[in-house]
């Protein structure tokens, strides 16, 4: 719909923790979940060997 925010594509750094996807950032930062607000989560590469994201 106009005049509604479009979603923010930003790169994090993350860990899994008993079945969560947790990321560190600042309470105010860019990507910091609103309240209320849907967001979503994507990984782009997964290293077959190890059953995981790529840690850089």
């Amino acid at each position: 719909m106009p005049g509604e925010p479009a979603p923010a594509v930003l790169p994090v750094n993350y860990a899994v923790d008993a079945g969560a996807i947790v990321y560190r950032t600042a309470p105010e930062g860019a990507a910091a979940s609103r309240d209320g607000s849907p967001i979503s989560f994507q990984v782009d590469h997964i290293d077959e060997h190890r059953s995981r994201g790529p840690c850089w």
